[in-house]
């Protein structure tokens, strides 16, 4: 009996006004979620209870990699071809 079936629950729900900013309900409670595409791929982050943190970190996730450092850029054209392929630090968040 297939049709009987209740259609599923979304896991993630739009928080409105907020492009990228998710909601979940947990057993715990209501949890934000942020989304982001980086190197053409779709990122999750979970960043907990409080609206307002997970649209700042929307915001800065956003904006990384979008306004290159001059420095690192200049560093990057003067530097031999196998220093470039070196990958960069991870920052701990």
């Amino acid at each position: 009996m297939v049709g009987n079936r209740k259609p599923a629950k979304p896991r993630r729900r739009v928080v409105d006004g907020h492009p990228g900013v998710y909601y979940k309900d947990t057993a715990e409670g209501e949890v934000y979620e942020v989304m982001w595409t980086e190197d053409g791929r779709t990122r999750w982050k979970t960043i907990g209870p409080n609206l307002e943190e997970a649209i700042a970190e929307r915001a800065a996730l956003s904006t990384q990699g979008k306004a290159p450092d001059t420095e690192a850029t200049a560093e990057a054209e003067e530097a031999p071809d196998e220093q470039r392929d070196e990958q960069p630090e991870e920052v701990a968040a």
